[in-house]
C-alpha cells in the first residue's frame, strides 16, 4: 500500500512516496532531501562529493541501526531465557537503575531497579508448577540512542496460560542499551455486541 506524504521544507513542497513495509527508507529519504537542500549554494563539484558523502553517511548509519537492533533482539532473548531459569539477576542486568514498569500485576507501576528484582522474585516464588515463556511477532526497531520492541508472549504457569502483550523502550547510556521503559498488559474481555436487553 502506498501513499504520498507531502511536507514542507524550507518553503519548499516535496511528494515523499511512503511504503508502509519500510518506514526507514522514507526516513533517509527525508534526511537525504534534507541535506541536498541545505547544501544547494555549494559549488556543483562540492555537491556532488557531499552528495556522496551523505549516501555514505545514510548506510553507515543504516549499518548501526541494523547492528543495534541485532543486539537488542540479543538481549531480549537473554531476558527470555532469564525468565525460565527464574533467574533475576540476569533478568534486570541490562536495564536501568531508574526503569519504570507497568505490568499485569499489582501495583500499577514499578519504579526504580531493586523494587522491579523484588517484584519478579515475589513471582517467581509463588508459581506453583512449570513455566513457559514463548514470544511471538517480535518486533525492534531502533534510531540513535533510542529504540523500542513490541511483542505478544504466551506464558504459562502450571495449568494457567496467559497471552501479555508487551512494549519496551531502551535507550543507550555510555554505549550499552538499557531498558527505561517496559509496558506489559493482557487483552480485556469484554462484550462488543451486546444485545437489545442487556
Amino acid at each position: 500500500m502506498l501513499r504520498c506524504i507531502p511536507f514542507v521544507m524550507g518553503g519548499m513542497l516535496f511528494q515523499i512516496i511512503q511504503v508502509f513495509a519500510d518506514v526507514d527508507t522514507v526516513h533517509y529519504l527525508c534526511y537525504f532531501l534534507w541535506t541536498v537542500y541545505t547544501n544547494k549554494n555549494k559549488s556543483a563539484s562540492n555537491g556532488k562529493r557531499r552528495g556522496k558523502e551523505t549516501l555514505m553517511n545514510l548506510s553507515n548509519d543504516r549499518a548501526q541501526e541494523t547492528e543495534d537492533v541485532r543486539h537488542i533482539r540479543g538481549l531480549i532473548e537473554a531476558w527470555r531465557q532469564a525468565v525460565l531459569a527464574k533467574d533475576v539477576d540476569a533478568l534486570v542486568r541490562h536495564y536501568a537503575e531508574d526503569v519504570v514498569v507497568f505490568d499485569v500485576v499489582p501495583p500499577a507501576s514499578v519504579r526504580g531497579i531493586e523494587t522491579y528484582r523484588e517484584h519478579w522474585q515475589r513471582w517467581f516464588d509463588s508459581m506453583k508448577g512449570p513455566l513457559a515463556f514463548e514470544m511471538r511477532d517480535l518486533e525492534v526497531a531502533a534510531s540513535g540512542d533510542l529504540a523500542f520492541a513490541h511483542t505478544v508472549n504466551r506464558v504459562a504457569v502450571g495449568e494457567q496460560e496467559d497471552i501479555v502483550r508487551a512494549t519496551v523502550c531502551f535507550r543507550k547510556t555510555g554505549g550499552e542499551w538499557r531498558v527505561v521503559h517496559e509496558h506489559a498488559s493482557v487483552p480485556l474481555t469484554m462484550d462488543m455486541d451486546p444485545d437489545e436487553k442487556s
